[in-house]
């Protein structure tokens, strides 16, 4: 007999799982939930790729265990609400994840595959991912959750339509059929028993299979139909509406979804497994008699929820005990730890018991001490007494305190924050490429890990049963335009450095201040900074620094000469004071429809010495989704003037160029109505330029010419490019371009392409994705009158943030127009 170790890892909850209880319908609905031993696991590659509605069905009327098993964070994707990218942004997805998961009731787990953007194969993104390592994740997930059907959000063939998608379910496929073998990762059988799954299905369509709905009628053992549009009287709600809310949560994403009511259908196509007559679940038992019960559990449960009050919902504790306990004398440790949480969670919520550990800080420092307010509350007649309370450096022994019906038991209590993680995520403390490399152990699968310092409260029950509750500090305040806010307490270093631009620009042998923000929150009196220079790059070797006040940030700023020659240099400083060092940065990423998350990385910031000509001096810039371009022109010496849409009626004669940041015409539709007031700009000598959109819903003008939006992108960051028409101004003012400048690209050359351009548009440059013709609508160029129109799918704002240097000498050409600026000239046509 193999010897297995549960693992109890915890997620991170939102603070309502210890302040609110469920209303007493979501209550009713979970004890008959204590019934249901199905298990559905849903595999796709990317956050926003999950199919809300048949995880809401299964999880909301089947009652199964319904998990999302997202391949990536989404890391590599564009975000709509802020400029956050990379793995800021792969925290925001995960965080949208998990509140949609709060919604819909299911469960969330991750592989360690990293988002690297568009891809066009299976072969390449499996290749990048490296399969074995993904398949790993993947059985280890199928043997921990134990799903007794797997369903694919898209085909194992290239109609997914995206690499990522197909590898989806490729690994998915693959790993069903090898779960099953002890001789597949034996190390995993430390923890887990091997496991089979009964079928896997393909979450299909009418975009996929135009005729669904008669091949669902006429091949009934092949195609599945599921009306994931039912009413629930319990919750008030149908579960498109709940999928709805869910799918609604994926803000940087832009997928706000309607809450539908009625009848809707989604169609499911058996890939894998035993073929089935009536249900996906065919011959899959549900109930405890899966697990060998002769009908005690199931018998209790059923007694239970006949006869539950939802006015008095803590008279059902005392069968919630007796029921308790069948589960506990149960032999099917998988279900015995899955439904042993769900009747302590019922229970608790019966109680109407609330339990808070409260800290008036929401930064703690390691090595420091904290006062907290411990708090309970019952707010039901049954009685309760605290026994106990114990963790970080803290056991209490409190004598049979008798909880008192909606009365609050508060004290204090001083702890000492032993040594500790920093708040991080933990896939991001190690560096990674396409793949996170977590050396961590049983982290896999895992949606994020608690580093907030957690407590446990024993309490015993009227008739002597016991029952503990652990919950994280947690900070709490008041806005006074949201309402109450909380989130868990951030384990901070006693010392952050936060750079004050992330990339600093130098022509060749030029002079600048490089500036840091550094923050003691624990430390006072001398420290000395390290810059690090290196690789002739001049400046200091260390520099003093003072803490007066702690808390308060300090600003470090110091000259740095760049070498006479194009160079770069990423800085990695570090600052020691009191024997210690500190080289970590501080980052709060915070947004009403998440939990605010810390993330404490290595500090940095890219010096690149550049010899790159600009033309023109002030530029409007009117930002799309997730903009970091204009930082980046301020650092090429531009004055750069935000501007909003009202801006656009008047006044543009002050700029010498007009840009548009990405999807700008996605996110501002209503730009629509000042077309002619641009086209105006351009025709008396101004330079419009305008970065890509997607192709989605665009059927408004965009240019003084016609040219429409395709899908086309080049993925392949090194693909060769071929400069059609080399004597182009556009290639040789203020900044004469060749095909070094494309060297040392990221993740991809661009991508939503122009097509169907009218002949006025001329089109330099063109590249394609090994094995396809190329394509030539990434810059299109057209004089119109005495100015200057550009339009470019060219991923300058993933180049220009990334210190590309060819991207900033031909974002300025483009600027530019390929022309000398005259700005008087733009005035007086203008009068």
């Amino acid at each position: 007999m193999i010897k297995k170790t549960l693992l109890f890892l915890f997620l991170l909850f939102n603070l309502s799982t210890f302040s609110q209880n469920p209303s007493s319908g979501e209550i009713h609905q979970n004890i008959k939930k204590l019934g249901s031993l199905g298990s559905v696991l849903y595999f796709a590659a990317h956050p926003d790729d999950e199919n809300t509605r048949l995880i809401s069905y299964y999880a909301n009327d089947k009652l199964y265990e319904t998990a999302y098993f997202s391949l990536t964070r989404g890391d590599g994707g564009q975000n709509l609400i802020g400029d956050e990218k990379g793995d800021q942004l792969g925290v925001i997805r995960t965080q949208e994840l998990l509140q949609a998961r709060k919604i819909d009731g299911g469960k969330q787990f991750f592989s360690r595959a990293v988002d690297f953007g568009y891809s066009k194969t299976v072969d390449e993104t499996l290749e990048k991912w490296n399969e074995d390592s993904i398949l790993y994740d993947a059985i280890w997930v199928i043997r921990e959750f134990q799903p007794d059907i797997i369903i694919t959000r898209f085909p194992p063939d290239a109609r997914a339509g995206h690499g990522h998608h197909t590898a989806s379910a490729v690994i998915a496929m693959k790993a069903m059929e090898l779960a099953s073998d002890p001789k597949v990762f034996p190390n995993q059988l430390d923890h887990f028993s091997t496991w089979e799954v009964k079928r896997l299905f393909i979450n299909t369509g009418p975009w996929w299979e135009p005729k669904i709905d008669s091949l669902a009628a006429t091949m009934p053992g092949v195609y599945a139909k599921v009306n994931v549009g039912a009413y629930n009287a319990i919750l008030g709600k149908s579960y498109s509406e709940i999928a709805g809310k869910s799918r609604s949560q994926h803000k940087t994403q832009g997928f706000g979804a309607a809450l539908s009511k009625g009848n809707r259908w989604e169609y499911l196509e058996l890939k894998q497994g035993e073929s089935f007559i009536n249900s996906p679940m065919d011959d899959v038992d549900t109930q405890w008699s899966r697990t060998g019960d002769n009908n005690k559990i199931q018998n209790a449960i059923d007694a239970c929820y006949s006869t539950f009050n939802e006015n008095a919902p803590w008279e059902s504790v005392d069968q919630l005990l007796k029921i308790r306990g069948l589960i506990s004398e149960n032999n099917d440790e998988h279900w015995k730890r899955v439904k042993m949480q769900e009747i302590n969670e019922i229970i608790q919520s019966c109680l109407g018991l609330v339990v808070e550990v409260l800290s008036d800080d929401n930064i703690w420092v390691k090595d420091t001490e904290e006062e907290l307010n411990f708090r309970l509350l019952n707010r039901s007649p049954y009685p309760i007494k605290i026994d106990q309370i114990q963790g970080l450096a803290f056991d209490t022994l409190i004598s049979n305190t008798l909880l008192s019906t909606n009365e609050w038991i508060d004290f204090s209590k001083v702890i000492s924050l032993e040594e500790s993680q920093c708040s991080h995520p933990y896939w991001l403390r190690e560096d990674h490429d396409a793949f996170f490399n977590i050396s961590e152990k049983n982290m896999t699968g895992v949606a994020e890990k608690s580093i907030s310092p957690r407590f446990t409260f024993s309490f015993t029950l009227d008739n002597e049963d016991k029952i503990d509750l652990e919950v994280p500090v947690i900070y709490k305040h008041v806005d006074r335009v949201k309402g109450e806010l909380s989130h868990q307490v951030f384990i901070s270093p006693p010392i952050t450095i936060h750079p004050v631009s992330e990339m600093i620009l130098f022509k060749p042998g030029e002079k600048r201040q490089v500036e840091f923000q550094i923050t003691s929150i624990a430390e006072s009196g001398s420290a000395t900074f390290y810059p690090v220079l290196s690789d002739g790059w001049k400046g200091p070797e260390k520099v003093t620094i003072e803490f007066t006040t702690m808390g308060k940030p300090e600003y470090l700023s110091f000259e740095v000469e760049a070498p006479k020659r194009a160079a770069e240099l990423l800085l990695y400083p570090y600052l020691e004071m009191n024997g210690k060092q500190f080289d970590k940065d501080q980052i709060i990423i915070d947004y009403d429809h998440m939990e605010a998350r810390m993330m404490g990385p290595r500090v940095k910031t890219k010096l690149l010495s550049l010899d790159v000509i600009t033309n023109g001096e002030h530029v409007a810039y009117l930002a799309g989704a997730g903009d970091e371009v204009p930082k980046m022109l301020k650092e090429m010496g531009y004055h750069v003037s935000l501007i909003s849409i009202d801006d656009l009626s008047s006044g543009l004669e002050q700029y010498d160029a007009l840009i548009f940041g990405v999807r700008a015409f996605n996110v501002y539709p209503e730009l629509a109505i000042y077309h002619e007031n641009i086209m105006k700009y351009v025709e008396l000598g101004g330079r419009v330029v305008m970065q890509y959109n997607t192709s989605r819903g665009m059927n408004i003008p965009l240019g003084p010419y016609p040219f429409e939006l395709s899908r086309v992108r080049v993925t392949d960051e090194n693909a060769k490019v071929n400069l059609t028409d080399t004597k182009d101004p556009i290639l040789n003012y203020p900044n004469k371009i060749s095909e070094k400048d494309f060297d040392f690209w990221v993740q991809e050359r661009g991508l939503y392409f122009a097509t169907n351009w009218s002949k006025e548009y001329r089109s330099p440059i063109s590249w394609s994705d090994s094995g396809e013709d190329p394509s030539s609508g990434s810059l299109l160029v057209t004089d119109y009158g005495k100015g200057v129109y550009v339009y470019t799918s060219i991923s300058f704002f993933r180049q220009l943030p990334a210190g590309v240097p060819g991207a900033y000498r031909l974002f300025s050409n483009i600027i530019s127009g390929g022309k000398e600026i005259n700005k008087l000239e733009l005035k007086n046509n203008d009068r």
